[in-house]
């Protein structure tokens, strides 16, 4: 078992083949951004305010969004059968 991770789906276009260099340290970069956790926490009632702002822009652009309970710490099964496809999209 794997415990304390961040999960990244990396997918790798065909237009990635140029310039790999340059392609892997944006990689690394995002990876790092990604898993600079810390421990300082905001202020709950901040943080929930910052979640459901983001969640009304992002209805009010046409996304279908699901917040899982703020504040709980949730057990997540991810179950990934098929074809490789992105959950989280990011050009780089």
């Amino acid at each position: 078992m794997i415990t304390n991770v961040l999960t990244a789906f990396i997918h790798v276009e065909k237009e990635d083949e140029d310039d790999m260099v340059k392609k892997e340290k944006k990689l690394v970069k995002n990876l790092k951004w990604a898993a600079h956790l810390s421990e300082s926490k905001a202020d709950p009632d901040i943080t929930k305010g910052l979640f459901d702002s983001v969640e009304e822009r992002l209805k009010g652009s046409g996304y279908q969004i699901s917040q899982t309970p703020f504040g709980y710490f949730l057990d997540l099964e991810i179950k990934t059968p098929g074809y490789s496809l992105a959950r989280i999209f990011k050009a780089i």
